[in-house]
């Protein structure tokens, strides 16, 4: 019996410590529910450049074609999967000093990318310039941009906010994320998507083992010190 009760504890003890301390960040809400930003406005300093954008949310990614939605997936899990050390995790951070933030308080509202098209007539593609509003765009504190599998941060001089509009010079990567406030938000940063397995959800179910396993170890113990 003594052994059956240390070898509980001692399981019980390893799976409390393997959960794992999430970085900075997550998602507010589910990517996977969210409407893609609304375009307001496209701009090209070529006036030869007849392009037409299109902005394609997470939720919507089926609508990409195969390369560009396994590009808009990676992105996605590197938000859920996000551990201290990473390259997003230290864009965060960066964002997060840039602003004068809690780091802890940031997450990613808008999860999409942008698709060029009908600008195959010109030689020089120039400059385009989009305009897009969004829900949370009152609490933006950054935008970051997804290419070649990297996270990165657009610097200040490359957007600006206007009310409910955000400006910045579109290209066509793979995603780009609108980084948030949270701290006057009413919900606050969430590391899996509700309707889809994240590895919070494992470690919640590892967790829930791990009490049960405590309980089960006291009550033995106790049982076992009555006999003793």
């Amino acid at each position: 019996m003594k052994k059956a009760v240390i070898f509980l504890f001692t399981l019980a003890l390893v799976m409390s410590l393997t959960v794992p301390a999430f970085a900075t960040g997550g998602f507010i809400g589910s990517p996977a529910g969210n409407r893609a930003p609304t375009l307001e406005n496209v701009e090209n300093e070529n006036e030869d450049c007849t392009v037409d954008v299109e902005v394609i949310s997470y939720a919507d990614r089926d609508e990409l074609n195969e390369d560009d939605r396994e590009e808009i997936e990676d992105a996605y899990q590197q938000i859920v999967n996000m551990t201290e050390g990473s390259v997003l995790a230290n864009a965060f951070r960066q964002i997060a000093t840039n602003g004068n933030i809690n780091a802890d308080d940031l997450a990613v509202s808008d999860l999409f990318t942008m698709v060029f098209e009908n600008c195959d007539d010109h030689d020089a593609h120039g400059v385009t310039t989009v305009t897009l509003t969004t829900e949370t765009i009152e609490h933006f504190a950054g935008l970051l941009t997804f290419e070649d599998g990297k996270w990165g941060v657009v610097a200040a001089e490359k957007y600006s906010v206007n009310g409910d509009k955000l400006t910045f010079e579109g290209e066509a990567i793979d995603a780009y994320a609108v980084v948030v406030d949270t701290t006057e938000m009413e919900t606050s940063p969430v590391t899996s998507n509700g309707g889809e397995n994240g590895t919070s959800s494992l470690w919640i179910v590892l967790m829930a083992v791990s009490a049960l396993g405590l309980v089960v170890v006291g009550v033995l113990y106790g049982r076992v010190r009555k006999t003793a």
